[in-house]
């Protein structure tokens, strides 16, 4: 048995209850992990995995959520870091940037959460519980870490969250819209396979308007085009690719809009929310808008 560092003042844990955010949002930084660290040894994983994917599985309902990946497991060397409030990553170039996600994430969802994790070759089980009542209470600042045998082969986090909070997701539906489109480049590259209440998430990509120009239709000579022009070009340091289009089909609140993504995921607008600049879409409920 040993124990990790949660090195904050404990007070300030019951302040992240109220901090401004979403459920899919919340969610969102345990996949963020998982992928990263699936990413960082992707090598390895694509070939003892199934399919060679990373699977997340989240189970919710209205006491209760778990997130189960098949990731790497938590690193020995970043195991420490994963615990404590802004610990950065030793690698902080990928998803998980700031070191801040899994435990706000965690305490804004719910009272009691566990990490229960075994890295690839350790051949160990870390088990460790936070329970926001009594680290408040007693003015923790460590936790026991549980650690059981386990074969060499397991590789994954299970991260259970019980006694939930009034953020706690309600609209299942919506949280299932918002992370199939933040993670829809994941998912369509086949890195990942996201599941949700055992729907495994897609998005498939929109069909782009293939026409004659609207002014030529009376023309002998016209000729279809695809209505999409690619994005390329870069701002000083940073490179911006992608590009839009005209739907096939008019869309209200589904697909249209855009999305914008970092590092490979989408941030920001999301699911039913994306961007609509009013340069570009027009107004709400016009064609072009649709």
């Amino acid at each position: 048995m040993s124990k990790v560092s949660i090195a904050t003042r404990p007070l300030v844990y019951s302040t992240f209850l109220y901090i401004n955010n979403t459920p899919w949002n919340a969610l969102a930084e345990y996949i963020d992990n998982s992928l990263q660290s699936f990413i960082a040894h992707q090598d390895t994983l694509t070939k003892i995995n199934p399919d060679g994917k990373l699977r997340i599985d989240i189970q919710m309902n209205q006491d209760t959520i778990v997130i189960r990946d098949n990731a790497w497991g938590i690193e020995e060397d970043n195991y420490q870091r994963a615990f404590e409030l802004a610990n950065i990553p030793l690698d902080a170039s990928g998803l998980s940037e700031f070191g801040m996600g899994m435990k706000v994430s965690s305490i804004w969802l719910s009272n009691i959460w566990k990490v229960e994790t075994c890295e690839y070759g350790s051949g160990v089980k870390k088990t460790v519980v936070f329970d926001l009542e009594k680290v408040v209470q007693n003015q923790e600042t460590e936790m026991v870490v549980l650690e059981e045998s386990a074969s060499k082969c397991d590789h994954y986090t299970v991260v259970t969250l019980t006694q939930l909070s009034q953020n706690r997701p309600k609209q299942f539906a919506a949280v299932k819209r918002h992370l199939s489109s933040t993670y829809v480049k994941f998912i369509r590259d086949g890195i990942l396979e996201l599941v949700v209440n055992d729907e495994l998430l897609t998005m498939p990509e929109p069909k782009v308007l293939f026409a004659p120009y609207y002014k030529d239709a009376g023309s002998k000579d016209k000729q279809s085009i695809q209505w999409r022009e690619d994005i390329n070009f870069e701002a000083g340091k940073y490179k911006v690719r992608g590009f839009i289009g005209v739907l096939e089909v008019m869309s209200n609140n589904k697909e249209n809009g855009f999305l914008i993504f970092r590092r490979g995921r989408a941030i920001g607008n999301t699911g039913d929310d994306k961007l609509r600049p009013i340069e570009l879409c027009g107004h709400v409920g016009s064609p072009q808008y649709k």
